[in-house]
């Protein structure tokens, strides 16, 4: 097979006694698929905190557990997740102002143009709350 295939002989026994070896990392593999299956809830942080309890993986990095996990696809399973994204549009039955000003900002006088925002603050002792309205001429 070496003669036909386009590589080095030393390559193909190199990778012929890796591939005979056995996985230093079978240990770890193992206790990070009984961890998932065990709690599907389980993500990266949980699992690494769990096998780091468990006698003889306690200086496993959790870089490490992150790589087998991406690796053999073991995902957290997500709780309740929201089913669509806040919204705060009043709908068709807020009220809309008509925009006069079309993006043409530049004016030339004083009080040609002028522009404002409603800011609500609420009074932390007495909960009131209170409304500023700065005017802003646009010359």
């Amino acid at each position: 097979m070496i003669r036909y295939a386009p590589i080095r002989p030393a390559t193909f026994y190199y990778w012929r006694r890796r591939l005979l070896e056995e996985d230093p990392d079978k240990a770890i593999k193992d206790a990070i698929r009984k961890l998932s299956e065990k709690n599907p809830y389980y993500g990266v942080l949980r699992i690494h905190t769990a096998l780091r309890r468990i006698p003889g993986f306690e200086k496993v990095n959790h870089k490490r557990v992150q790589r087998f996990m991406h690796i053999r696809g073991i995902q957290a399973e997500g709780y309740g997740q929201k089913t669509r994204k806040y919204n705060s549009y009043p709908g068709p039955n807020g009220q809309s102002v008509k925009n006069r000003l079309r993006r043409r900002f530049p004016a030339d006088r004083r009080f040609q143009k002028l522009v404002s925002d409603v800011t609500e603050f609420k009074v932390p002792e007495t909960g009131q709350k209170l409304y500023l309205e700065p005017i802003m001429d646009l010359l």
